[in-house]
């Protein structure tokens, strides 16, 4: 969009804080991107709001999750963070999971489980009325079902991490608290 271009051209020139407001007036007026959120993620963080140069990568890579421009800045940036709350260990088991489901989007995942669905249901109708009619070799029906497990899988646990939400937090310091009131017992 014209928005869009001009925000480019503020960028070039080094005009960051302007081509920031205009990265977030083209997504005010509804244009999203993944180019269009990198973008503003940088002009964010070339004048120091590391908080909303994050927020703004996180939406990219969340369009473009296997991106290595998106994912290169995002290390940059974290590299300089102050405050890092790491995520709880787990099994290697689930780290394997949470890292694959992590480079799909949920329409990839979504559209992967209703095909290799579709096959292994179309399968087993052809099996049941053509008993004869062989529609797939043995072993590729036999690897179809372990396949659609681990997209049924990978798909949980994207659709369990797309529905709990992330935050960044954009203010310089804050306080968690144990509980939803400011009177709360400081947690860190």
């Amino acid at each position: 969009s014209g928005i869009f271009s001009d925000a480019n051209t503020k960028y070039q020139s080094g005009d960051f804080k302007e081509a920031a407001e205009l990265y977030e007036k083209a997504i005010g007026a509804g244009e999203r991107s993944a180019s269009l959120y990198y973008n503003l993620g940088n002009a964010y963080f070339r004048v120091g709001k590391k908080g909303r140069a994050q927020a703004a990568y996180e939406r990219a890579k969340s369009i473009l999750p296997r991106d290595k421009d998106i994912e290169w800045n995002m290390n940059i940036l974290k590299s300089v963070l102050t405050d890092r709350l790491e995520a709880a260990d787990d099994n290697i088991v689930v780290f394997w999971l949470k890292e694959a489901a992590a480079k799909l989007t949920l329409d990839e995942l979504a559209a992967s489980v209703t095909l290799l669905l579709s096959i292994f249901l179309l399968m087993i109708f052809v099996t049941l009325l053509l008993p004869r009619l062989k529609l797939l070799p043995q072993f590729i029906q036999i690897l179809i079902v372990p396949v659609a497990a681990l997209a049924i899988l990978l798909f949980a646990f994207k659709w369990w991490d797309s529905k709990e939400p992330r935050v960044v937090v954009l203010d310089k310091e804050i306080y968690a608290h144990y509980g939803p009131s400011q009177k709360e017992t400081k947690a860190f």
